[in-house]
């Protein structure tokens, strides 16, 4: 590690200097606190310093920082908390960790979305849910950093720039369908940005991406689909993965584009058609590549494909090979696992309707082995209406009217995808605290993992 600032200039360079600085000042952002034994530390920031700029570069958000903070040589501007400017040119390991953490979030207000999808799952909420829940975001800086899917319909030539200019990889993008005129249609914008020139450019750009298909029954299904498979698939490499999903409707639809849930027939033929489509991906790239949701399954009432058939998940987080990589995960844990005590004496499981029959499956091989007395629930959600069966869309109403006079035991476990991040709040705005109270026994939250669902129910 080797360090440089500048303090060698001249009286005219130091003067430019200082009138930039001051110029920007509050366009940056100030250090809140500095890693000890950092690089930032070591070149003498601290807190309290506001950062202006990057290899002379405006500093606009955590993109620029993360893109400079991965080099191994830059410099970078501040103005320290006398007022006075500083430029300091940094020597260091490209994944050694530039050590600043700043007062505000370098994100800031998420972009708002500028379509209209027919098919929006926003829309089709219940009134009187936390208002978070309302906003629609369109942000690929979203996408980069936490794996959200946009559309770039309304993305600015000034931003495709940056992305090329900040060598953004990945992004995850909702193609949904690459005809121009019926994606117009489903985004609901008729000023919608071309997504084939967009792709083909975004690829060129060398920008790897991750794409997905809602898909919506006699409209972007059928020959269109295949269409859009086809003209993803001559992106690959550059397109590594294409995901399709059945459209979820809700009971809220009252006044919205009229669309039908796929039906049982409709998901069995997509799903024929995609490993058709997989064993041509598999026989040139030796990848999968395109790969129907776990719901998908579901809907067709067909057997989940085996974890090797997902090559790694890509698509994991978009709920595509889920239940194959739990399954892999718990018999894998629960053939490692020796004679152990339970928690409780009694305790339950509750899940949404669509995994219920494996959540089932999996804590009948738990009572096999380790004598536990627990019994499994299945809630059904009226909240959001009968056609959406998924887990993580339950509310605490509804966890509460499937266990009305049910024998719980000492404690409910329930998935950690029914509860916002961290705050172990349901989306109905109520809070474990409230559902525990409501039901008299403890609320475990497990993770979507096989082993630690496993390990929730046993002694250390």
């Amino acid at each position: 590690m080797s360090l440089l600032t500048i303090q060698e200039q001249s009286d005219i360079e130091l003067f430019l200097l200082k009138k930039y600085y001051i110029i920007n000042a509050g366009m940056g952002y100030k250090v809140l606190r500095v890693q000890e034994n950092s690089i930032a530390d070591e070149v003498g920031i601290s807190p309290g310093d506001e950062v202006v700029d990057f290899n002379n570069q405006e500093f606009v958000d955590i993109i620029d920082y993360e893109f400079f903070a991965s080099k191994k040589r830059f410099s970078i501007g501040y103005i320290d908390k006398k007022g006075d400017p500083v430029k300091a040119i940094i020597r260091k390991e490209a994944d050694e960790p530039l050590g600043l953490i700043f007062e505000k979030d370098l994100l800031g207000t998420s972009r708002a979305c500028g379509n209209r999808c027919i098919f929006c799952f926003v829309d089709q909420l219940p009134k009187g849910m936390r208002k978070s829940l309302y906003h629609k975001d369109e942000d690929w800086r979203y996408s980069f950093i936490y794996g959200n899917y946009v559309t770039l319909a309304t993305l600015s030539d000034k931003e495709l720039r940056r992305i090329k200019k900040r060598d953004i990889s990945f992004l995850y993008i909702s193609v949904h369908v690459i005809d121009e005129e019926m994606r117009k249609l489903m985004l609901g914008n008729e000023k919608a940005k071309q997504i084939k020139p967009l792709l083909k450019k975004l690829a060129k750009y060398g920008i790897t991406m991750h794409t997905q298909v809602v898909l919506l029954s006699g409209i972007n299904d059928g020959k269109r689909l295949e269409e859009t498979y086809r003209f993803l698939k001559g992106l690959y490499p550059k397109v590594k993965s294409l995901s399709v999903i059945p459209v979820g409707l809700t009971g809220h639809r009252d006044g919205l584009y009229p669309l039908k849930d796929i039906s049982k027939d409709e998901a069995t033929r997509i799903i024929e058609s995609i490993e058709i489509w997989q064993n041509e991906c598999r026989r040139k790239f030796g990848t999968g590549f395109v790969y129907a949701s776990d719901e998908m399954y579901l809907k067709a009432r067909k057997e989940i494909p085996k974890a090797e058939m997902y090559d790694g998940f890509p698509q994991i987080e978009n709920g595509v090979g889920l239940i194959a990589k739990f399954e892999e995960e718990f018999f894998k844990a629960l053939n490692q696992k020796d004679e152990r005590t339970s928690r409780f004496e009694k305790c339950s499981v509750l899940t949404g309707s669509a995994f219920y029959p494996y959540i089932k499956g999996f804590v009948k091989e738990i009572v096999k082995k380790f004598e536990i007395d627990i019994e499994c629930f299945e809630a059904k959600n009226s909240f959001f209406g009968g056609a959406v069966d998924v887990a993580g869309l339950l509310t605490s109403e509804d966890i509460e009217k499937a266990l009305r006079g049910k024998d719980i035991g000492e404690a409910l476990f329930i998935s950690e995808s029914l509860l916002r991040d961290g705050e172990g709040v349901f989306l109905d705005d109520k809070s474990i605290k409230d559902l525990s109270k409501a039901l008299h026994c403890e609320i475990i939250e497990t993770p979507v993992l096989g082993d630690k669902f496993l390990e929730a129910f046993l002694m250390n």
